[in-house]
């Protein structure tokens, strides 16, 4: 196995270095919009927390107002940034660090979301469960905040002298990417194993139950199934796809994987309490074990092999520890053909996704013979 993982490939262009007179942001400056952005991650958890325990659905909630008020620090804080480098003649987009103008206009698209946002509550009263996550407004408000969120992950992809940070300097852009991955996680939060209980042995009996007519029970347990294998395939997507993003450029420090999937899962779980706190406990093996094939493998660009090995068997290891923990907490009521198969779906889709992020190399083009 190793002797293929070794395996020599054309080799791809590293990054390129940044635009003369213009700097990057600062290690400390990267710092403070992650705060800043975990101040407003926090707020949006805590509101969807507040939406699932029927809790007041205004405006004018204590909750929104964490929200909203880690939105206008992080607003202030990245004008002051890019007004920081202004000079005389130039705008404030000319003058911004490499990648902030991005973070400015998400900024402008988040506030037009937001403000949009009022006038539909206005029109159509303020939406709640599942509608309030497919909004048209809300979306808005989401491609604003993933344009402000990835701002430190953006400068540490542009410094081309970070190849194998230390677990210090790749901090903002680990923090960065747990950001975005659970902006994403929440509003795809209906699709998520975490927070279903499709997979238990309650499904039987409760089918039999609701349903009156003969085969009627089983249609709708297969229902159900569906939507738990599907909920699984969507959060499987998320998690490696967040973790492709990373090796494709750096070689991360041991603990990113296990920061990025425990954190996200932690905050999805808090949505409901923490009341399904056994399946949420799986990020941290899975977490560890993907970090222990990345020191192992060292998965790259020119080592694609590997990098189809760390996303299979990370995926496997998440939802197999998934389903022990199910198993052990409530137990299941999947046939083993169900769980199993679930499972050669998830390292499936696993690889499929790595073979995108790093695709076989072209062939070289040869000349034609007359």
């Amino acid at each position: 196995m190793s002797q293929i993982l070794d395996l020599p490939v054309a080799t791809e262009k590293r990054p390129t270095p940044v635009t003369p007179g213009r700097r990057r942001l600062t290690w400390r400056e990267c710092v403070i919009s992650d705060l800043f952005g975990a101040w407003v991650i926090i707020g949006l958890f805590i509101d969807g927390w507040a939406h699932n325990h029927q809790k007041p659905e205004t405006i004018a909630t204590p909750w929104h107002g964490i929200l909203y008020s880690g939105f206008a620090l992080a607003a202030c804080w990245a004008v002051s940034v890019a007004r920081r480098d202004q000079r005389r003649g130039q705008s404030i987009w000319q003058s911004a660090p490499v990648g902030h103008s991005l973070t400015l206009v998400g900024m402008i698209v988040f506030a037009i979301g937001g403000t949009s946002d009022m006038v539909w509550h206005a029109v159509f009263g303020v939406e709640v469960s599942l509608a309030a996550l497919l909004s048209p407004t809300h979306l808005l408000m989401l491609i604003g905040a993933l344009l402000v969120m990835t701002g430190p992950f953006r400068a540490g992809w542009a410094d081309g002298r970070q190849q194998a940070p230390s677990l210090r300097e790749f901090l903002p852009t680990i923090g960065s990417l747990i950001l975005v991955t659970a902006l994403v996680a929440f509003f795809l939060q209906y699709a998520t194993p975490f927070r279903r209980d499709n997979y238990g042995t309650w499904v039987t009996a409760y089918t039999d139950l609701v349903t009156r007519f003969a085969g009627a029970g089983a249609s709708y347990r297969e229902s159900i199934q569906i939507v738990g294998l599907l909920s699984l395939l969507v959060t499987n997507l998320i998690y490696i796809g967040a973790l492709l993003f990373v090796l494709r450029r750096w070689r991360p420090p041991f603990g990113s994987a296990t920061l990025l999937f425990c954190s996200v899962t932690a905050l999805v779980g808090g949505i409901d309490g923490f009341d399904r706190i056994g399946p949420l406990l799986a990020a941290l093996p899975a977490g560890l074990i993907g970090d222990l094939l990345i020191r192992r493998l060292n998965p790259s660009p020119e080592r694609r092999v590997a990098a189809y090995a760390v996303a299979a068997i990370t995926s496997l290891s998440l939802w197999a520890a998934f389903f022990v923990a199910y198993q052990l907490v409530y137990g299941i009521g999947w046939t083993p053909e169900l769980w199993a198969g679930a499972l050669v779906m998830a390292m499936m889709s696993a690889t499929a996704l790595s073979l995108l992020a790093f695709p076989p190399a072209l062939p070289t083009a040869v000349p034609a013979v007359d």
